[in-house]
């Protein structure tokens, strides 16, 4: 807590110090009243005011401003090398110039990837992966679909849910997965029983099976949230069937393992291990584990194809390519080769967390082919 606490501080400190030389600059080159202590302090306020805001609330003003930022570095840099060099301007300078010296291009900039950002979150696409294998699975295969990270109550609705599992029905898949952070915080509890019925109406060939997320129970929602056991009982009366630390066999050639979500801080869960010691390796083993994690115990316990949410993908570029340089998942978005047989796939999710901007992956459901090579 004292981690996250230090590093809004440290976000907050850094953007009221970003928009009050941004601001500053602003009224220099519109000439907008006078340089003196008063406007200074007036302006400081402004800054720490709309970012104290924006860091509080973390929504679309943190996005916008950061944006903004990094598209206003990036010009600034432009603008030298072409007002100064290349357009050799002299005295008072070009339109274009005092346009991207003024902070309007960084703005205008910001915008439109917030309006892309919003586009984006909204337009649910397929993304769809074929995994072969060298186990003696049926003939047809196994169509899987994955869906994650709903996050109910940041964008889509009931109705709306309900076209895209149509879609997903459509698909004729044999087993559905729903891949945890189904709902948080944002989920009224109302409406929870009547999310699951509406997803555990996906049509499928052996059911719609569940794993946890790090949002999903009553710790990380709000007051008034469902208990454990009414959520569960919300789910299960949907036709859907909780994998927590369990093995589930779908046919003599194919098995579903459903992890425990690890949380925040490494909660106790099975070893996949321990979860896997019993199943016969001639099978192909599915694992379920809605963070992406432990890719070589899993690797090594037998695991042929890992399957995660969790991540959105980064949700927010440039989230994505911190995540990948520092590795705070094995993996943020898409097809991992872990071994010569074994892969994982980490969707960026149906939605997203927080507000709905996705700027870094696309919103999405995933259909999985496994087929014999």
């Amino acid at each position: 807590m004292a981690f996250l606490f230090f590093g809004l501080g440290f976000v907050c400190a850094f953007l009221s110090t970003y928009l009050y030389f941004f601001i500053k600059r602003f009224c220099k080159v519109f000439a907008i009243g006078e340089e003196n202590r008063r406007s200074k302090i007036i302006k400081l306020a402004i800054s720490v005011a709309i970012s104290a805001v924006a860091v509080t609330f973390f929504g679309y003003g943190l996005v916008f401003i950061l944006y903004m930022a990094l598209a206003d570095g990036v010009l600034s840099i432009i603008r030298l090398v072409l007002c100064k060099t290349l357009w050799k301007a002299k005295g008072e300078p070009k339109f274009s110039c005092r346009l991207i010296k003024s902070g309007i291009s960084a703005i205008l900039f910001s915008a439109l990837v917030i309006v892309f950002g919003i586009i984006n979150f909204h337009n649910v696409v397929k993304t769809e992966y074929t995994i072969y294998t060298d186990k003696n699975i049926r003939p047809e295969g196994y169509k899987v679909a994955f869906i994650s990270d709903i996050h109910f109550g940041i964008s889509l609705d009931l109705e709306e849910l309900s076209e895209i599992c149509n879609e997903i029905s459509r698909e004729k898949p044999d087993i559905v997965i729903l891949g945890g952070d189904i709902i948080d915080n944002s989920t009224n509890r109302e409406d929870i029983p009547p999310l699951f019925e509406t997803l555990g109406k996906i049509e499928s060939r052996y059911g719609v099976f569940y794993i946890f997320g790090n949002h999903d129970r009553s710790m990380a929602m709000v007051e008034n949230a469902l208990s454990d056991d009414e959520l569960v009982s919300a789910i299960e009366n949907a036709g859907i069937v909780i994998l927590k630390d369990k093995v589930q066999e779908i046919n003599d050639d194919f098995v579903l393992i459903g992890r425990e979500d690890r949380g925040f801080h490494n909660a106790k869960r099975e070893e996949i291990e321990k979860l896997l010691s019993e199943v016969r390796k001639d099978k192909f083993i599915l694992t379920l584990d809605h963070q992406p994690t432990e890719f070589d115990k899993n690797r090594e316990a037998g695991t042929n194809l890992l399957i995660s949410g969790h991540t959105h993908g980064g949700q927010v570029w440039p989230v994505n390519i911190i995540d990948n340089i520092f590795k705070m998942n094995e993996a943020n978005y898409g097809y991992v080769k872990i071994g010569d047989n074994t892969s994982a796939i980490v969707s960026s999710g149906l939605a997203g967390w927080g507000f709905s901007v996705k700027t870094s992956a696309p919103a999405e459901y995933v259909i999985v082919n496994i087929k014999k090579r």
